[in-house]
C-alpha cells in the first residue's frame, strides 16, 4: 500500500526526546504526520539513541521519518534507522558533492526533501529532484529572530512559481496557519514543542 504524504511535520531540536515527540503526536491521525530528525548539536551517541527511539515510534504509528543530513555519518545513521528519506538543510543543498545522497534516495526508493529560504532555494530543490521543499520562515519566529519572514504576500507567489510540493515552516501557529489555506502547499511543519 502506498504511503500517504504527511500533512504535518515535527522537526526535532537539540532538547529533543522521543517521548516528548510521541506525546505531541498522540492525538494526531496516523500516517498524516512525519518527523525530521535534526538535533544537530547532540553528540553522535545521543543522536543515535534519539534516532532509534524515533524510528520505533514512527514504525509503530506509521509515521514518516526523515534524517537531516550534514555529512556521511548522518547518511550512515539514516541507513541504520531505516529512515524513509533524507532532508537536506539549505547549506548542504548548495554543495556540489550531493551525488551519494541523491543516489542513496534513488537506489533505495527513499524520499528527498530540501530546505529553502527563498526563490533560489526553491529552484535548487527542483533541480535536485526533491520530492518536497520546506520553505521558511513563512512568518516571524523566535528561533530566527534576525531573519526576515517571507510573509503572506510573497509566500503564496513562491508556492505557485516553484512548481513543486511545498511544506510551510516558520511561525506556524493556530493564529497564522489560517492565512495559508489558499496557498498551494502540501503540509505544514513546526519545531518540536519544548517541555513546559
Amino acid at each position: 500500500m502506498q504511503r500517504l504524504w504527511p500533512t504535518f511535520f515535527i522537526l526535532t531540536h537539540e532538547n529533543a526526546s522521543a517521548w516528548r515527540i510521541s506525546d505531541s503526536l498522540l492525538n494526531l491521525q496516523r500516517e498524516s504526520c512525519g518527523v525530521v530528525l535534526r538535533a544537530y548539536d547532540l553528540g553522535q551517541k545521543a543522536r543515535l539513541t534519539l534516532g532509534y527511539g524515533l524510528a520505533q515510534l514512527c514504525r509503530a504509528r506509521r509515521l514518516l521519518l526523515l534524517v537531516a543530513i550534514r555529512n556521511n555519518v548522518d547518511l550512515a545513521l539514516a541507513t541504520q534507522l531505516r529512515a524513509d528519506g533524507l532532508h537536506l538543510p539549505e547549506w548542504v543543498a548548495r554543495q556540489q558533492s550531493l551525488s551519494p545522497l541523491i543516489g542513496w534516495c534513488r537506489r533505495y526508493k527513499k524520499i528527498l526533501t530540501v530546505a529553502a529560504h527563498g526563490a533560489q532555494g526553491l529552484a535548487r530543490g527542483r533541480r535536485l529532484g526533491a520530492d518536497a521543499v520546506f520553505l521558511s520562515p513563512v512568518f516571524s519566529t523566535k528561533t530566527h529572530i534576525h531573519v526576515q519572514p517571507i510573509g503572506r504576500t510573497r509566500f503564496p507567489h513562491w508556492c505557485r512559481v516553484g512548481r513543486q510540493p511545498v511544506i510551510a515552516l516558520g511561525g506556524i501557529r493556530l493564529s497564522t496557519v489560517r492565512q495559508l489555506q489558499h496557498c498551494q502547499i502540501i503540509g505544514i511543519a513546526i519545531g518540536q514543542p519544548t517541555s513546559g
